[in-house]
């Protein structure tokens, strides 16, 4: 299941804010695909040691996908800096908050 998404994916959110709802797209398909594989009849044939290990799959990928797809929100959110010169009065490629 390929549920990774680039920022400018992030289901419409591209506007500076994002709303949040629509960016989580890939959660709600993985999440669809956990319940379509609970509901499946064949699903009715494992045991609950078997059904209890692909339960486990499931949702740690759902959770992989939740955390992913937030990480990308977040970056759409991110307000972009121009250019950022330290204290050295050397030039930076990226800007971190500091501690």
């Amino acid at each position: 299941m390929e549920a990774s998404m680039s920022p400018g994916q992030a289901g419409g959110a591209g506007d500076g804010e994002g709303s949040g709802r629509e960016a989580f797209g890939q959660s709600r398909a993985c999440f669809e695909e956990l319940i379509t594989t609970l509901a499946d009849p064949d699903s009715g044939r494992l045991t609950h040691a078997q059904m209890e290990e692909q339960l486990t799959a499931l949702s740690r990928e759902l959770v992989r996908t939740l955390h992913q797809d937030s990480l990308d929100l977040r970056t759409v959110r991110e307000k972009r800096r121009g250019q950022v010169t330290g204290s050295d009065q050397v030039r930076r490629g990226i800007a971190e908050h500091g501690a």
